[in-house]
């Protein structure tokens, strides 16, 4: 069932505004409550649409649907619309320009002089009923005295002029209510205590640069800052020696952060700055050393400096680690985050914890380079090579000498991390370990030649996979591909196109012709990359 419709009455050939509703309804309702009503105006043209429904219109104005109910309450209140049914919700909108006629009950006796006094304040002009509907609605909803109420309004008037409406005083008066101000004391400490908050506030626009003279609302921002918050004068003007520009609304921001962040008096704030900048210093040389830029900083040092330092780690550490992050080929914020989290789960978070860790790392990077050179090779270690030698080393149990003897013999063959895997993965499964146990059986093995009889090639033992010599095949490949930056580059063009398409399938939408093309041509260029390396694209 849809949630709004016309009446009979109204014309819905078009969503067309009333004026009325401009001009006497429109300066006195909150921002909620206009976006409900027109959107619900929208949806009366379409009364059997899929979006005229209480859900959609919660999405689609980014409101819970108790706010959607209460704002079409509010204009129900005001005599625009009709709730027909909350249990579905179904709303029927009236004409604006018959809500102004005199239907609805003020409880004028009730509040006689208040009305007489409320008018006084604005000589020059007549109220409207509307207007004064909605200062009576406000009375009612809030129980507020109505002489605070005419304190508030007195007190706007004498500092804005005669000009106000009712949603700026409304709004004031709100917001008093809201800090608990509901009789004609608690009104007259209010307007006391801002009043003597000039001299302060003059002080604060001094530091802000400001020339124009402290009004109502900032006032009110100052009793806030200093009451409600707890910030000393001299604090407040020492954050408003840091604002550039944005005056007022930019210093609540400003000290909003510091309330967050526990910072309260000179020295504090004084501290805060100096880490602060301190922190995106060091930000910005660990995005240098990790080959990183970003326009604004505050994002990446509120999600991962600031965390990092609040862990325990150093700038010096976090330095270190930022370097071993390239060195491993981990250029993103997101993989330091990573490692990082490992490295305060295993303990290494102190300056001695971390260069130990580190040491440990180049030592191990050097015998992984020592094992690539001795199978003639001159490139340096990839990700893949790490892993091979963690799992021969830690998981198999090869030391040093075994895993070079293997790559001795693996000089000069096509694929040689290849044939090291392929015979660390037979000395395992014969279970050898040591150096003389590897090399008597390889002498054993060692196959003759003969000018007349080609060397054939053998196959695999039964005791080895038979898919395990062209894995490591494939990753070696693969690893001296990854090393050249033109590979490198096509590649992920590529992977970035396909992925696209697959987007494209799952959203169930036709694939482009040109993007189709695009892949086509990014794969023909990478697999011509990949022959002038001397490697035939099946081979990966």
């Amino acid at each position: 069932m849809p949630v709004c419709t016309f009446a009979p009455t109204f014309d819905g050939g078009h969503t067309v505004l009333d004026n009325a509703f401009i001009l006497h309804f429109l300066p006195y309702a909150d921002g909620t409550a206009v976006k409900v009503y027109l959107y619900g105006l929208m949806l009366c043209n379409d009364p059997l649409g899929e979006t005229n429904t209480l859900p959609h219109i919660a999405d689609g104005l980014d409101l819970s649907p108790k706010e959607v109910t209460a704002a079409f309450e509010y204009w129900q209140s005001m005599g625009l619309v009709r709730i027909q049914s909350h249990e579905p919700l179904t709303v029927q909108y009236l004409s604006p320009s018959r809500a102004l006629e005199p239907t609805r009950t003020l409880p004028k006796d009730k509040y006689a002089d208040f009305l007489v006094q409320l008018q006084e304040l604005f000589p020059e002009r007549m109220m409207s009923t509307n207007e004064l509907f909605v200062y009576l609605q406000f009375l009612e909803e809030t129980h507020m005295d109505p002489q605070a109420l005419l304190m508030i309004a007195k007190f706007c008037v004498e500092r804005k002029g005669a000009g106000l409406k009712a949603p700026y005083i409304l709004t004031v008066a709100r917001n008093w209510y809201r800090q608990g101000c509901t009789t004609l004391a608690d009104a007259e400490a209010r307007i006391q205590e801002s009043d003597s908050v000039s001299d302060e506030l003059r002080e604060v626009f001094r530091a802000l640069r400001k020339k124009s003279a402290p009004d109502i609302d900032d006032r009110q921002l100052y009793v806030k800052w200093t009451r409600a918050w707890g910030f000393s004068p001299a604090a407040v003007i020492r954050a408003a020696k840091t604002v550039k520009r944005g005056g007022m609304e930019r210093l609540d921001a400003v000290l909003d952060g510091f309330f967050r962040a526990g910072v309260f008096t000179v020295e504090d704030i004084d501290r805060y700055l100096k880490t602060r900048e301190d922190t995106y210093a060091l930000c910005i040389r660990i995005n240098k050393i990790l080959g990183l830029y970003y326009e604004s900083l505050d994002y990446v040092v509120e999600t991962y400096t600031t965390p990092w330092l609040t862990l325990g780690y150093s700038e010096n550490s976090l330095v270190l680690l930022a370097k071993y992050c390239a060195m491993r080929g981990v250029r993103t914020l997101e993989g330091m985050h990573a490692v990082v989290q490992k490295c305060y789960a295993d303990g290494v978070v102190d300056d001695q914890s971390v260069a130990v860790f580190l040491d440990q790392y180049a030592t191990v990077e050097r015998r992984i380079v020592a094992i690539i050179e001795a199978t003639g090779s001159t490139r340096r270690p990839t990700e893949t090579d790490r892993e091979l030698y963690r799992t021969w080393t830690g998981i198999w149990g090869f030391d040093d000498e075994v895993i070079l003897y293997a790559a001795s013999l693996s000089l000069g063959k096509p694929y040689p991390m290849a044939n090291m895997g392929n015979l660390l993965s037979r000395w395992h499964a014969m279970g050898l370990v040591s150096l003389d146990q590897v090399k008597e059986v390889a002498a054993t093995n060692t196959p003759t030649t003969s000018p007349a009889k080609p060397v054939q090639k053998q196959a695999a033992p039964a005791y080895i996979a038979p898919a395990a010599g062209d894995e490591f095949r494939r990753a070696e490949i693969r690893a001296e591909l990854m090393a050249d930056p033109t590979f490198r580059k096509l590649d992920q063009a590529v992977r970035t196109l396909n992925m696209q398409i697959a987007h494209c399938q799952i959203d169930e939408v036709e694939v482009p012709l040109t993007l189709a093309e695009d892949l086509r041509l990014a794969q023909e260029a990478r697999d011509e990359r990949i022959r002038a390396l001397g490697y035939d694209p099946a081979d990966i």
